[in-house]
């Protein structure tokens, strides 16, 4: 008689365990790989972020050096200086607009939009010209401004400058205490840039500082009044040209123009009473057509 052979294998109750441990091992894996892709996902949007900010702080860098005077004999060279909105005329190397523009100037503008706070977008807007003289700048209430017609592109999403208060310059101008932009000389970009507020590891800050080298500042006008046996000397060897400029002089006394046109000037014994007075001003002119003027009171002995 031939005994029955035992027959082993899983009860169920093993067999559900079994595939429970099986579910939590997978889950937990496919949990770990989600978290990776949207780590990887998430990394990939930041760099790309950070690799356009990168680009559009060195095209703006680029174009403030050759930075155009706004007109002829004008002095600084933006026109409108804010600390989200930036404009001023640049000279184009690489495009040729024909007409009377010889030199290929061209009118830029960046600024900032902040209307979606979680979203804040740079944008960069253009107007180019074939007459001799720049047109009107457009209308720069809003951005982007309307007025610019087709000529706008967001070159930078994801800043997070204003971030819902946080109220961070994007453009800040030196020298400190310059009041207006023709006594500005360099701007600071500081632009934040975060694909993902809220989330680790937070935003990125990118700065950069920009000498504005071919902007013009007026001259400084300054001399000095001497008298010697009767004699009144006008010494204007003191006055000086931050730009390195050669300088053109003028003499007026009150209010008249002499025909001093030299450095110094003398006027002769007897030109003027004794006792009276007289206020003598000097005029400068630089090459570049900027002019300033200082002015004293003077009693003759």
């Amino acid at each position: 008689m031939k005994r029955t052979r035992e027959q082993s294998g899983f009860a169920l109750v093993e067999m559900v365990v079994s595939i429970t441990l099986m579910l939590i091992v997978f889950g937990a894996v496919m949990g770990a790989l989600e978290v990776f892709q949207r780590q990887s996902h998430n990394d990939q949007l930041r760099n790309e972020a950070q690799d356009n900010a990168r680009t559009v702080i060195d095209r703006l860098s680029h174009e403030l050096r050759n930075v155009a005077s706004p007109s002829a004999g004008s002095a600084g060279a933006l026109e409108k200086a804010g600390p989200y909105d930036l404009v001023f005329e640049t000279v184009n190397p690489k495009t040729v607009f024909g007409g009377q523009n010889a030199t290929n100037q061209m009118r830029v503008r960046y600024c900032l939009d902040a209307s979606t706070p979680s979203n804040e977008t740079l944008w960069r807007e253009w107007q180019t010209w074939t007459s001799v003289a720049a047109p009107a700048m457009p209308d720069t209430s809003s951005c982007p401004g309307t007025a610019w017609g087709t000529n706008t592109y967001a070159v930078v999403r994801n800043v997070t400058n204003l971030n819902g208060g946080l109220n961070r310059a994007l453009f800040a101008y030196g020298p400190a205490g310059a009041a207006t932009t023709a006594q500005i000389r360099s701007v600071q970009v500081d632009l934040f840039v975060n694909p993902s507020p809220g989330n680790q590891p937070g935003e990125t800050e990118l700065t950069s500082g920009i000498f504005l080298r071919n902007s013009l500042a007026p001259p400084v006008a300054s001399f000095a009044v001497s008298q010697v046996n009767g004699s009144v000397q006008l010494n204007g060897s003191g006055s000086t040209d931050p730009n390195g400029q050669t300088l053109s002089y003028q003499w007026f006394v009150d209010g008249s123009a002499t025909g001093g046109t030299t450095q110094q000037y003398q006027f002769q014994p007897g030109a003027f009473a004794s006792g009276s007075t007289h206020t003598f001003m000097l005029t400068v002119t630089n090459t570049g057509g900027l002019s300033n003027s200082a002015s004293q009171v003077v009693t003759i002995n």
